[in-house]
């Protein structure tokens, strides 16, 4: 990324600046003096969106879509932030806070690994798992397709607040009587 300052004739008023990120280049206008030099302004939203989405955009949609769920039912059943939501899809932010990348990939039901790969930071996966790794290290396994297909189906049917009763019944009537009694 490169800023290009071109001063005005006088050296006074506003300095437009010209960013550079890759082959794509923005003008924008700061005010002078240097150090109370304000915020860009009158930036149009189309001009700061990227021309393509990103990978993180394109994710979040396609699994909505799979889930068969709108951007404000998504919200509304977990909790997340539709602003934010909002931004992501619009490929507006591509970084998320730790906490904002845990709660998506828990509403989206897809592993905090993939969410960290799709915002470029799996030292954040590297740090989740090492802080659980003493707990559950040894426990983590990869899961049959199908098992993994039934995790998918039945965190859809919550997200939609299906009730799972009958689906539980029928995986405890495969295995007997001894996962009745089970807590």
């Amino acid at each position: 990324m490169s800023i290009v300052r071109e001063p005005e004739p006088g050296g006074a008023g506003l300095v437009p600046c010209h960013i550079q990120v890759g082959e794509e280049e923005m003008a924008i206008s700061r005010d002078l003096p240097g150090e109370t030099q304000s915020a860009a302004r009158h930036i149009p939203r189309h001009a700061m969106r990227r021309t393509e989405p990103s990978a993180l955009a394109k994710f979040v949609r396609e699994r909505l879509a799979e889930l068969g769920m709108k951007q404000s039912e998504f919200c509304r059943l977990t909790g997340f932030d539709q602003g934010l939501l909002s931004k992501i899809q619009n490929s507006m932010i591509t970084s998320l806070s730790i906490e904002s990348a845990l709660r998506l990939s828990i509403g989206l039901g897809v592993s905090p690994k993939k969410m960290f790969q799709l915002i470029d930071r799996m030292d954040l996966d590297e740090m989740v798992m090492e802080a659980y790794s003493s707990e559950f290290k040894n426990n983590v396994r990869t899961l049959p397709g199908s098992v993994e297909e039934i995790v998918q189906l039945s965190l859809r049917a919550h997200n939609l607040g299906r009730d799972l009763g009958s689906i539980i019944g029928s995986l405890q009537g495969l295995i007997g009587k001894e996962a009745r009694s089970s807590p």
